[in-house]
């Protein structure tokens, strides 16, 4: 039974698609070894870990004040 040119068009996608798929895979794997050693690398000299995790600074007190005003509030709907 000969295919459409759709069905044709389809199988040779889903062709290509299975030949490729050890490159892909083989790809994805070389793209997390290079991470994993990417990570390694920027965790040795540092010795502190990761960047992404720093510490919390102890709060200073600050001379800045915050000032609401709320003259308005017979405008306000109690919601």
């Amino acid at each position: 039974e000969p295919l459409s040119k759709r069905q044709r068009k389809r199988l040779l996608k889903q062709k290509q698609w299975e030949e490729q798929k050890d490159l892909r895979r083989q790809k994805r794997k070389e793209k997390r070894q290079k991470r994993k050693l990417e990570r390694q690398w920027k965790a040795e000299p540092g010795g502190q870990g990761s960047d992404r995790k720093r510490r919390r600074r102890e709060a200073a007190p600050s001379t800045l004040r915050l000032v609401i005003d709320c003259s308005f509030d017979e405008l306000m709907v109690p919601k």
